[in-house]
C-alpha cells in the first residue's frame, strides 16, 4: 500500500533545535518518543505532543516546531507515498487519514519503531514498508478509539506499568501523585480512559496474570497468590472466581488434562 520515500529515522534533537518545513512533498509519519514538542501545522494554533502522540503530515502541509532544550525531544519519522494512488480503496484511506495520531502503549511504540529503523538498514524494503503500514493502521485505530479523547500520557504510562507488574502494591494516592492529579481527578480520568476504576483494573490484570500462570507455570496456588499481592489465598480464590466464573483449581485441572492428551 505504501512506498517509503525516505529512510525511517529516530533523532534526539539538539538543544537549539527548531523545525521549519515550508512544504511537504510527500506523507510523513512523525511521532514523539520522549519529552514533548510544541507543533504548529499550516499556521494553525500550536498543539503539544507527548510520547506516543504523532502527526501524519500530508503533501502541501507546513510545520513549525520547538522543544524544551533542557528536555530534548526524541522523535521517529518516516516519509512515504501511496502505491496505486488512484484506486478506490487507497483514495478512501487517504481521505480518511487523521492529522493527529496516538497510541496508548508508548513503550511498545518505542520498540516497534526501533525495529523499523533496524530493518530498514538490514532487511529488504518490503518488510520495512509492511511494518510501517502496520504502525500507521495501529496508531489510527488507537486514535479513533472512543476512549482516545480522554488520553493522558502519565496515566497511559501508569496503565502500562500495572499491566507489566500487577502484583505490586498499587496505592491510590501514590498513583494520583505520580500522575500530577488529585485523587478525585485521577479516579475520573482513569475511569474515562479504561472504562473502570483503578482498583477494578488492577484486579482484572491480576486475574489475567493468575490465569496465565495457572496454565503456563508449575507455581502452586499459594505461590501465585503471593506473587500477585494477595495475602489471603482464600480471598484470591474468591476474587478469581468472581471475575472468571471458575476457580483457580478448575483452571489448573483443565490445563493438566489438556497436557495429557
Amino acid at each position: 500500500m505504501i512506498e517509503i520515500t525516505r529512510a525511517p529515522s529516530i533523532h534526539r534533537c539538539e538543544r537549539a533545535w527548531k523545525w521549519h518545513m515550508p512544504k511537504f512533498h510527500d506523507y510523513d509519519l512523525w511521532v514523539v518518543l520522549d519529552s514533548h514538542t510544541s507543533l504548529k501545522i499550516n499556521a494553525k494554533k500550536s498543539q503539544i505532543l507527548y510520547p506516543g502522540e504523532g502527526v501524519i503530515f500530508q503533501p502541501g502541509d507546513t510545520v513549525r516546531a520547538t522543544h524544551d532544550p533542557d528536555k530534548p525531544l526524541t522523535a521517529f519519522s518516516v516519509h512515504f507515498k501511496f502505491r496505486y494512488a488512484k484506486s478506490a480503496s487507497i483514495l478512501n484511506f487517504k481521505n480518511s487519514l487523521p492529522s493527529r495520531v496516538r497510541t496508548f502503549d508508548a513503550e511498545f511504540l518505542r520498540v516497534w519503531v526501533r525495529r523499523i529503523v533496524s530493518n530498514a538498514n538490514d532487511s529488504p524494503t518490503l518488510l520495512t514498508e509492511k511494518m510501517t503500514e502496520t504502525l500507521i493502521t495501529w496508531m489510527i485505530s488507537e486514535s479513533t478509539h472512543k476512549q482516545s479523547q480522554h488520553f493522558d500520557p502519565k496515566i497511559t504510562a501508569l496503565i502500562s506499568s500495572i499491566r507489566e507488574d500487577p502484583g505490586r502494591i498499587w496505592e491510590s494516592h501514590a498513583m494520583a501523585r505520580s500522575s500530577g492529579l488529585s485523587l478525585s481527578q485521577f479516579n475520573r480520568s482513569f475511569r474515562k480512559m479504561v472504562g473502570m476504576s483503578p482498583a477494578q483494573f488492577i484486579i482484572k490484570q491480576r486475574t489475567s496474570r493468575a490465569e496465565q500462570l495457572l496454565q503456563e507455570s508449575d507455581l502452586s496456588l499459594q505461590e501465585i497468590a503471593d506473587a500477585l499481592g494477595y495475602k489471603d489465598i482464600y480471598f484470591f480464590h474468591r476474587q478469581f472466581k468472581q471475575i472468571t466464573g471458575r476457580t483457580p483449581g478448575e483452571i489448573r485441572k483443565k490445563t493438566n488434562r489438556l497436557l495429557k492428551i
